[in-house]
């Protein structure tokens, strides 16, 4: 996670990574990065690797399985 968070915040000197009208959701104690890009990258590791979200939502047998599963994860 450190090489991508290295690689956007060299490429944020270049261009936003998040446009103006972005607006992160809720506020979770659990993900603080020193900006939104880190605190995405903290979310994804925790909940889509670490709590295996990402292959709950392969082996989703409907939208709806896929929606409960996006409601439950904090940020989005």
């Amino acid at each position: 996670m450190e090489q991508v968070t290295r690689f956007l915040s060299e490429l944020q000197q270049e261009q936003p990574i998040f446009s103006f009208a972005y607006i992160m959701t809720g506020s979770v104690a659990t993900y603080k990065g020193i900006n939104k890009q880190q605190t995405w990258l903290q979310m994804i590791e925790g909940e889509f690797i670490k709590k295996r979200k990402l292959k709950r939502l392969i082996d989703a047998k409907s939208l709806e399985e896929v929606y409960q599963i996006f409601l439950s994860t904090p940020l989005i």
